[in-house]
């Protein structure tokens, strides 16, 4: 009798549980409804309702383990398809900077720019834009590289990483001695819309400001000795050896950019750069040439270096709004003067040559405008233009030679960097006015 009341009670359970009522179902309950394989007797018996409520309890089981399964193999899936994206895309850069164009012919031949006639015009001007964080450099003082051989490069290949262009026109000086104005005139006669100024990168990231363009095969750069900020904010610059290209100057965007700089930077200075940082140069500092030189020309660009000259009294004047302390001023003189001579013996004399004579602190100034000097069978002839003083792709441009000579000079200055061009402005005497000072003063 009491198990035929035991029934009823499980049969009374299940109904409500079929109805949508809201019980407890009891342990017993449970342990009968899973069907044992001691009693197969019991199973058989089971009602339809408790037989429907287990099959419905086992088909959400198994929904819920089949939509498991099949979200995580979903993501499994995606992952992989992103895996493999990105090392095609990786490669595929890989054989893009592969596959670059041939290398531009000896002389580049550019039409003349329009020139608007605000611009017609060029002035000296030697200023540095310090709109960029002067943040504290990973390079130290370094030392200069020797070198034995330096050849001139008349067909250049193309350089051995993709961010190098294939060649680069440097223009430097002492200070306000005309490197401006030059990197100008250059920029104008390629019909290159910007130069590079010194180790800032083209993109100035807080400004928003583009001052260069990093793909041009042909790029020009603006240095003067010293180059950056003043010499009250930062006294005593030190020597850079090697100034490395914008993308590298700047947040690398591509994990090529990063392996491509920090390989520039281990050969260079040895030390390892895992990250996309910006490499950071001092506030101001002077360019060693030779070594700057020496480094591009080992990756395959054709390096020029338009070395500028200007009287040595009125320059040192005019570098007062750079340096206003007279002796700090004269110690950042004697240091780039030191390096401009070095890059003399070394590219134009062949310093390792016993068939020349070198130049000094002193003599080079002078050096440079004995070069018009011209001579025949023993005879001195009335002065005559020959060219400049170049070698190894220097050259030394003397800024009142260029003001006096005007499209005469800059004339020969195309002809020794390859540049075809009908580009001539009008050049105005920006020494006048130091002139004048002096006529007043002693008046």
């Amino acid at each position: 009798m009491s198990s035929s009341k035991e029934e009823l009670q499980r049969l009374e359970v299940f109904e409500n549980v079929k109805d949508g009522h809201d019980m407890d179902i009891p342990s017993d309950v449970e342990e009968y409804s899973q069907p044992t394989t001691e009693d197969p007797a019991s199973n058989s018996a089971t009602s339809p309702s408790i037989a429907a409520a287990q099959s419905r309890r086992m088909f959400s089981l198994e929904n819920f383990h089949c939509m498991k399964k099949g979200i995580i193999m979903t993501l499994f899936l995606v992952a992989m398809m992103w895996v493999l994206i990105d090392d095609y895309r990786i490669r595929r850069e890989q054989h893009i900077s592969k596959q670059q164009a041939p290398p531009p012919p000896a002389k580049i031949v550019i039409a003349p720019p329009a020139v608007s006639s605000n611009s017609s015009t060029l002035l000296p001007d030697d200023h540095h834009d310090d709109d960029d964080d002067d943040s504290n450099s990973l390079i130290e003082d370094t030392t200069t590289n020797s070198t034995d051989d330096f050849p001139a490069t008349k067909n250049p290949a193309p350089s051995l990483s993709p961010l190098l262009p294939k060649r680069i026109y440097s223009v430097i000086g002492l200070e306000d001695s005309g490197t401006q104005f030059v990197s100008r005139l250059i920029r104008d006669a390629l019909g290159i819309s910007q130069y590079r100024e010194g180790s800032f990168p083209c993109f100035n990231s807080r400004t928003k400001r583009t001052r260069c363009s990093e793909s041009l095969d042909v790029q020009v750069q603006h240095f003067s000795l010293p180059w950056g900020s003043t010499c009250q904010a930062n006294p005593n610059p030190p020597v850079v050896d090697v100034v490395l290209p914008s993308q590298c100057t700047r947040m690398q965007r591509t994990d090529q950019e990063r392996d491509e700089c920090r390989e520039m930077v281990n050969s260079i200075w040895g030390f390892e750069k895992n990250d996309k940082r910006a490499i950071k140069y001092p506030a101001r500092y002077q360019l060693d040439i030779v070594s700057h030189k020496s480094w591009y020309d080992a990756q395959g660009v054709e390096q020029f270096f338009v070395i500028v000259v200007r009287d040595q009294k009125i320059s040192f004047v005019a570098r007062t709004k750079h340096c206003s302390n007279p002796k700090l001023r004269q110690e950042e003189e004697d240091v780039g003067t030191d390096i401009i001579v070095d890059a003399i013996n070394t590219f134009i004399l062949n310093k390792n040559s016993s068939s020349h004579q070198n130049v000094t602190r002193e003599t080079y100034q002078y050096w440079a405008a004995q070069q018009f000097q011209y001579q025949h069978g023993g005879h001195k002839h009335r002065r005559k233009l020959s060219a400049l003083p170049f070698g190894n792709n220097v050259v030394v441009v003397s800024y009142e030679s260029l003001v006096k000579l005007g499209k005469t000079y800059v004339e020969m200055l195309y002809e020794v960097l390859g540049i075809d061009s009908d580009y001539f402005p009008e050049i105005l005497n920006s020494n006048e006015k130091y002139v004048m000072d002096d006529i007043s003063v002693g008046h």
